[in-house]
């Protein structure tokens, strides 16, 4: 299921607090599994991101290009969700604009932080718990 010459997998590390954010040793494992099985991975957040992208990009033997972490404008990172082959994110934004365009999410919600991901604010299925309302 080789991929390396079609869309990216864009894994968007980045969250607006700790409890959002997926730990980073497991983002590698994902990274570096989809990286064997020949996809392009794309490292996308902001510039306080970085040190969590470069360790995900060391771990899981990334190429440095695949760092997009910090340096994207607004306007490159929603064309790149946009048409992603696949978009891997935490409780953040950029979970809905992935829904909004279309684009197939997964979802990486940390213990206690359970419920909707995506603009339609449906549970996925196997989703575990309830969004507190």
């Amino acid at each position: 299921m080789g991929a390396a010459d079609g869309p990216p997998v864009v894994i968007h590390l980045g969250a607006s607090s700790a409890a959002r954010r997926w730990p980073t040793d497991r983002w590698a494992a994902v990274a570096g599994a989809l990286r064997g099985d020949g996809h392009r991975i794309l490292l996308t957040g902001d510039r306080s991101d970085r040190p969590a992208a470069d360790h995900v990009a060391a771990a899981a033997s990334l190429p440095p290009e695949a760092v997009l972490t910090g340096r994207t404008a607004p306007a490159e990172l929603i064309a790149g969700v946009a048409h992603a082959a696949l978009v891997l994110v935490g409780d953040t934004g950029v979970a809905h604009l992935a829904s909004a365009y279309g684009s197939p999410i997964g979802g990486a919600v940390r213990p206690g932080v359970p419920g909707a991901v995506g603009a339609t604010a449906r549970p996925a299925p196997g989703a575990v718990g309830r969004a507190a309302r």
